[in-house]
């Protein structure tokens, strides 16, 4: 018991303190998935009144599994358990050696049992006995027999462990929340944009900082899917992780799919494009059309007449605000000849008639006797990875798992004893059963009934 004269460790041992710090992690839970957090936060703050966004932000509450006050409040439930668990536990120590072995029936056990509790069987008080000491060995435990010059008393139980369930319950808490703060302090969370073909080996932190990684990470590919209306169905990025130059592992990271790996975890988070992408570009001779050729910035290839080789130098998503266009560049044995090609052509003439002849390197007709266009771009695409470290993540889970069993141990599994009295009764052996619980006592008495419907199935005759 909870000594009086310690008012410190009386409070810190109180139900209600457990409960008031319970509620108060649950409505912070509730915060926190009610109100944007981390690089969401932003966005909400901005529809705020100045002053409630500086408010939020001073209370924490755009972080708040991350904030002071959330680990003072679990760092004093974790002071609550102890002090509490600590308190309890020899008076359970003391009940868990009294229930390793089957006890003695109580004095008094078997005078006022209803008729309900026994019934009568034809045999020898000692075979009787015999019978019942197997039948209860296989419903309910080890049996301890004290046999008498009137009567047998058998004692029997199972369930002992579940006056523990509720320090199982209270080690899981506490497993979860020492989770919880290896989290806090040794935890992760940043973000890194890789363009298609990129890698990198640090990431950008949420406070601005750079976090190193042990190995690198590569986007391969990007791979982007609309729906028929043009909305984006669904986005995916080709990664490879490398160590020292060597691959490590290829893998996808899809939205709501993400990717462990060296202690990290990769989030499919957003994407965008970025200058650099390839382009389609269609060619002519003489009005004759030869095809379409896929490039991208540095490509190249060689004209079909062998008359030179056509390089690509730049691809811009909307030159001088005439769209999309590609610089060429032409070399022939006797020259270098630079070309800009136009995506949107018929209508930048309709508005400049003259383009051509104010700029003759604007016409893709420029190199005779061959013709270019451009018929698209194909954008280059980043990434955008969500990256996070939780070491105290398995923690966690180790402690719900605690949590689980304890709770089954507290609501499921009870602790019963039977104590059973086989004695001589007017010509016959009169077989009474009795018990106690520690919960449950419509599955006792169920128990009882089915013990004695087996005893008297097995005394018949």
């Amino acid at each position: 018991m909870t000594d009086p004269k310690s008012p410190l460790r009386s409070f810190f041992s109180s139900v209600r303190l457990a409960l008031f710090l319970l509620i108060a992690i649950a409505l912070t839970a509730i915060a926190g998935t009610v109100i944007p957090q981390g690089s969401a936060a932003p966005e909400f703050a901005a529809r705020l009144t100045p002053s409630m966004a500086a408010l939020l932000q001073k209370l924490q509450l755009f972080d708040v599994f991350h904030s002071l006050w959330f680990l003072i409040l679990i760092l004093l439930l974790t002071v609550n358990l102890v002090v509490c668990s600590w308190s309890r536990f020899p008076a359970s120590l003391v009940r868990w050696r009294q229930a390793r072995s089957p006890a003695p029936a109580p004095e008094g056990a078997f005078d006022r049992l209803s008729s309900g509790n026994r019934i009568r069987v034809t045999g020898e008080v000692p075979a009787v006995a015999a019978m019942v000491e197997t039948r209860l060995r296989k419903r309910v435990g080890p049996v301890r027999t004290a046999p008498g010059r009137d009567a047998t008393i058998l004692s029997a139980q199972k369930g002992a462990a579940s006056h523990f369930g509720v320090y199982l319950v209270h080690l899981g808490v506490l497993v979860v929340m020492a989770g919880v703060v290896l989290g806090f302090f040794l935890g992760f969370e940043g973000s890194l944009q890789l363009g298609e073909g990129e890698a990198a080996d640090a990431v950008r932190t949420k406070a601005g900082g750079v976090q190193r990684l042990d190995f690198t990470v590569r986007c391969d590919r990007f791979v982007l899917e609309h729906y028929t209306g043009g909305m984006p169905k669904t986005y995916r990025s080709d990664l490879t992780f490398l160590k020292g130059g060597k691959v490590l592992r290829r893998t996808p990271v899809l939205v709501n799919h993400p990717v462990t790996f060296g202690g990290y975890r990769f989030y499919q988070a957003s994407y965008g494009t970025i200058p650099g992408g390839g382009a389609t570009l269609a060619l002519r001779r003489e009005g004759r059309a030869l095809g379409s050729v896929e490039v991208g910035v540095g490509a190249g290839f060689n004209l079909p007449g062998g008359e030179g080789r056509v390089e690509v130098q730049r691809i811009e998503e909307n030159l001088m605000h005439m769209g999309p266009a590609v610089k060429l560049l032409i070399r022939t044995p006797g020259e270098e000849r630079p070309l800009w090609v136009f995506q949107h052509l018929e209508t930048i003439l309709k508005e400049q008639p003259n383009l051509f002849q104010m700029m003759p390197m604007l016409n893709p007709a420029g190199f005779t006797p061959y013709e270019f266009a451009l018929a698209r771009l194909s954008p280059r695409y980043y990434t955008g990875l969500q990256v996070a470290r939780d070491p105290g993540a398995p923690v966690v889970a180790a402690g719900a798992v605690l949590l689980v069993v304890g709770f089954l141990f507290v609501f499921f599994y009870a602790h019963r004893q039977v104590w059973v009295r086989v004695a001589a009764e007017n010509g016959a052996v009169e077989i009474a059963v009795t018990g106690r619980t520690n919960r449950d006592r419509v599955g006792l008495e169920r128990e009882i009934a089915s013990l004695l419907k087996g005893f008297r199935e097995g005394g018949a005759g």
